[in-house]
């Protein structure tokens, strides 16, 4: 196995077992619902019962050079230059039909400031060499950002978001009792 904590691979842990943001991403797709809704550019909606699942992503596909010339990235600071620099992506999509009422919203969100340990490690320095304490506290930022909230809707629930590249979002909506 090749050496460090983030090595360039593919997988879903790094080699001390810490999830990375491609788990948590999975993780949020593990709550998809048992019927596909509606879908377009960056965004799906699914339900089950009485809840929907809203995911929007920015997907970024790698840049030509890199695509076609793979060459092993030797400082970990340049890892997003492989990627077409697509800015930041605006979704606006407007929920119809549904029952009048309080809607719980948990909105869960993986990007380079949430959910992403190798953008904390990065943070860190890129260390080469990791204590325990280290390891810890990747592990433990390896979490999505969560924001819950209560939306009143009459039937219909606009949603607006701004995306930047890489980043993945699920918005669940659950209509509150009473």
């Amino acid at each position: 196995m090749p050496g460090g904590v983030f090595h360039g691979g593919y997988g879903l842990f790094t080699i001390n077992g810490i999830p990375k943001a491609g788990y948590q991403a999975l993780r949020m797709l593990n709550r998809i619902g048992e019927r596909k809704i509606a879908s377009g550019e960056g965004w799906f909606v699914s339900q089950s019962e009485n809840t929907i699942q809203v995911y929007l992503y920015h997907y970024c596909h790698y840049d030509a050079l890199y695509r076609y010339r793979y060459q092993k990235l030797t400082d970990p600071h340049d890892a997003y230059k492989v990627f077409e620099s697509d800015g930041r992506l605006k979704i606006e999509l407007e929920l119809c039909g549904l029952d009048p009422g309080i809607y719980r919203q948990e909105i869960w969100t993986i990007n380079r400031s949430a959910g992403s340990t190798f953008d904390r490690w990065i943070e860190m320095g890129a260390p080469g060499v990791m204590t325990p304490e280290d390891l810890k506290y990747l592990n433990d930022m390896a979490q999505p950002l969560c924001k819950i909230r209560d939306t009143d809707t009459v039937g219909t629930l606009r949603l607006q978001a701004e995306l930047e590249p890489h980043e993945v979002r699920l918005i669940v909506l659950k209509k509150r009792d009473g």
